[in-house]
């Protein structure tokens, strides 16, 4: 996590420091910042991937982690129980997988023919690593639908056992293409759910997997003259094997400069052809892409593919990154430092060209909606800011100091514009739908905040670009709490439509009472010193009339006990609420026995929530969580007694002093118990608790057994 690279202290007294120096900077709290987020990101484990590297501080893992959760829907509750009906599936479950994942990953990692697949996708006879393929592919379009999500566990699982057997086997005919694409989804799937070292080993086995059936020397010659032995096949065939190279390639190259890993796939031994167009590749049109060397010095600029955009700005970072690792190893070896500096400009020039070609002749990501395109455009920043890191790391002995200090300065002012075309791209992430979002974007975000933290002390605007790039952070993580509601499943949605509600009244009560309505002048017979005439606001009784039966409801259905309770428990919640409402309204002393008969409901309700709900909480073994809730829940209870006694009851404290109690008060009810629930709701199992509320009306599964069920009846029926 973001801890791990500096505590939250330390990064508090640097830009503390910072601003008692300048008096412009407001530090920032990472804690909080990292702990919200992981409110929002779901169940599944976050490895530590705290690796440190010579040269180069501790890692800044938790960007990545918390921003590909809570920022693009990729913050998913725990699976629950798969139905037997999903495994094997229904054709209205296959039909509905295979175009989702047509329609939202396809896009972003365009390694599949859509119509050779679909061609044998329904296939019985399909072979072992066909079926790691499309178990692959349906993991992924899962993960990215929300009626799915529950699935994402089990198919992940049976994707991994399908290819560890394989390995185990060791059968050649199913060592082909289909199961490097399978390998390589796998490695892309464990990178958004940020198992980051099972991801690195799963990509070990699709690089060794590609190399082992040498697709990446397709298109070199034989000695005789002829194809080589990959290159035999249809030009779909060909074609696809290209796409799986050269997307294992460019993991390699992202991974690796997350982390400066050695690179695995050397570019200077790969002679396949970049991939050709998608739209000529999906339409089974023989043109041929370019070699890598050629795409990268061609003369003239010309409008290619994303795809391939990012492989050429993917070998530029590698490059930089090779410059890196040579530089750290001659110094530690003693040896003598090489001047680079023809080989950086030659870089450099690269990189502007292709910044240049993707700034002309490309349309704008955003109403292009082209995910490859949006994260080709990131990347090429984040490896201008690469570029900059590794040119100021070693600046060459024969530059005198003071050139060296205006160059450094440059090359770090250079990396700053970057940084600030980087995250002026990021707050556009707030407005692309989700599956336009690249699953790798964390890592050149990673990149982007890592720079600007390790300058942070530099200047004034390394820390306010590193404020702004936490504030998109923040506002990802909200946009993902709005869409929290649609995100859970249909069946686990009962939290989020009781709160809302409850939410939405509680805004109106208090917009009602901002605006000075909702009130009623009282006559007072206690402490008249601090008023004859109190300004009574029967609109917070409004909002508590909806809000404690709320409350009461939840934490009825969360402990499990029987419907008599709950709505007992409903009912003496209202009696509470309308009790305090007439005592308030009462003009005369007979106010404290409506004051004494909604206390009294009060202890009833406390009593109930507090004890038989525990107990039928401890069977269905939530008791922990239950009472965190309830415990939290009735110490604030205690205090609406004690408030309305010293303002609405007993005048003690005037309407200013009663808007900051109870204002306090309803935030830290309704507001925080509805986020401290579905935080605790992310491991519960809804059937077990029978809050499966909609599992009662037809979902899209059942209506697919539903309209089967006729044929399976004559089918049996014919048999008979």
């Amino acid at each position: 996590m973001l801890e791990s690279r500096l505590p939250d202290q330390q990064l508090q007294r640097d830009l503390q420091g910072s601003r008692d120096s300048r008096n412009l900077i407001t530090p920032i709290s990472l804690g909080p910042l990292v702990d919200s987020m992981a409110h929002v990101t779901g169940e599944w484990p976050q490895e530590n991937t705290d690796i440190s590297q010579s040269g180069r501080t501790a890692s800044f893992d938790g960007i990545t982690a918390d921003l590909a959760f809570s920022s693009f829907e990729w913050s998913f509750p725990p699976a629950s129980t798969v139905t037997s009906t999903q495994f094997p599936p229904t054709d209205f479950l296959h039909d509905e997988l295979d175009q989702l994942y047509l329609d939202r990953v396809h896009q972003s990692i365009p390694i599949i023919h859509q119509r050779r697949y679909l061609s044998w996708s329904k296939s019985n006879s399909k072979a072992p690593s066909q079926k790691c393929l499309q178990n692959a592919m349906w993991t992924l379009a899962s993960l990215l639908s929300a009626p799915f999500r529950d699935m994402v566990e089990p198919l992940y699982q049976r994707t991994k056992q399908a290819l560890e057997s394989i390995s185990i086997e060791g059968k050649n005919d199913n060592v082909n293409t289909e199961l490097a694409q399978a390998w390589v989804l796998v490695v892309i799937l464990e990178s958004m759910r940020t198992h980051h070292r099972q991801a690195w080993m799963s990509a070990g086995r699709a690089f060794r997997l590609v190399q082992a059936m040498r697709y990446h020397e397709i298109d070199r010659p034989t000695d005789k003259g002829g194809p080589s032995a990959p290159q035999n096949g249809d030009f779909i065939q060909v074609e696809e094997r290209r796409r799986v190279f050269w997307m294992a390639y460019f993991l390699d190259h992202v991974i690796s400069m997350r982390d400066d890993w050695p690179i695995t796939l050397n570019e200077h031994v790969i002679c396949t052809r970049l991939p050709a167009l998608d739209a000529d590749f999906q339409s089974g049109n023989h043109e041929l892409g370019p070699f890598l060397s050629e795409a990268m010095t061609q003369p003239t600029l010309k409008v290619g593919s994303s795809f391939n955009e990012c492989l050429i700005l993917a070998t530029i970072c590698g490059r930089t990154l090779l410059q890196i690792q040579q530089y750290q190893i001659s110094k530690a070896y003693g040896d003598t430092l090489l001047d680079s500096t023809e080989q950086r400009r030659w870089l450099d020039n690269l990189l502007t060209t292709r910044l240049q070609a993707l700034s002309q002749y490309y349309p704008s990501p955003t109403k292009a909606y082209d995910p490859l395109l949006l994260f080709a455009i990131i990347l090429g920043q984040v490896t201008v800011i690469y570029f900059c890191k590794a040119t100021m790391e070693p600046m060459p002995a024969s530059i005198s100091p003071l050139q060296g200090d205006t160059e450094f300065s440059n090359y770090q002012n250079r990396a700053l514009e970057a940084s600030e075309t980087v995250i002026h791209l990021a707050t556009t992430l707030c407005e692309v739908p989700v599956a336009k979002i690249h699953p790798l974007m964390p890592i050149p975000l990673f990149s982007c905040a890592e720079f600007l933290y390790d300058n942070m002390h530099a200047s004034e605007s390394f820390q306010l670009r590193i404020q702004e790039l936490f504030y998109i952070f923040r506002r990802l993580k909200n946009i993902g709490l709005l869409v929290l509601s649609f995100a859970a499943k249909e069946s686990e949605r009962v939290f989020h439509y009781l709160f809302t509600c409850a939410l939405m009244v509680g805004a109106m009560t208090y917009y009602a009472q901002a605006s000075n309505l909702g009130w009623t002048a009282v006559e007072q017979v206690n402490n008249v010193g601090t008023g004859v005439i109190r300004q009574i606001f029967y609109a917070k009784y409004i909002n508590w009339v909806v809000a404690f039966p709320s409350l009461a409801l939840a934490m009825g259905l969360i402990s499990g006990v029987s419907w008599t309770t709950i709505v007992c428990n409903i009912a003496i919640s209202w009696i509470w609420v309308i009790s305090y409402l007439v005592a308030a309204f009462t003009p005369s002393s007979y106010k404290w026995g409506f004051f004494a008969f909604g206390t009294f409901s009060w202890l009833i309700l406390a009593m109930s929530t507090i004890n038989e709900s525990r107990e039928a909480a401890a069977l269905l073994e939530i008791q922990g969580d239950y009472l965190v809730l309830s415990g939290w829940l009735n110490l604030l209870w205690l205090l609406y007694p004690i408030a309305f006694g010293l303002t609405d009851g007993g005048n003690q404290i005037g309407v200013t002093g009663a808007f900051i109690f109870f204002g306090i008060l309803d935030i830290l009810s309704v507001p925080l118990l509805s986020f401290a629930v579905l935080f605790f709701a992310r491991k519960w199992n809804y059937r077990k608790l029978s809050l499966a509320f909609s599992d009662a009306r037809p979902s899209r599964d059942s209506e697919s057994e539903i309209k089967e069920a006729p044929r399976v009846s004559s089918d049996v029926s014919a048999t008979a």
